[in-house]
């Protein structure tokens, strides 16, 4: 869909992907469940 809405010009599909994707990032980081560690401190 990403490359699509690229190829094709459809900076509104960009700008609501873009959007969408900001807001889960902003959670994540409200909610302390980022962490700089490799795979996020994972273990496997």
């Amino acid at each position: 869909a990403l490359q699509r809405a690229i190829r094709y010009g459809k900076g509104d599909e960009l700008e609501a992907l873009f959007t969408r994707t900001r807001d889960i990032r902003r959670s994540i980081v409200e909610q302390g469940q980022d962490d700089d560690a490799p795979d996020f401190g994972r273990k496997h």
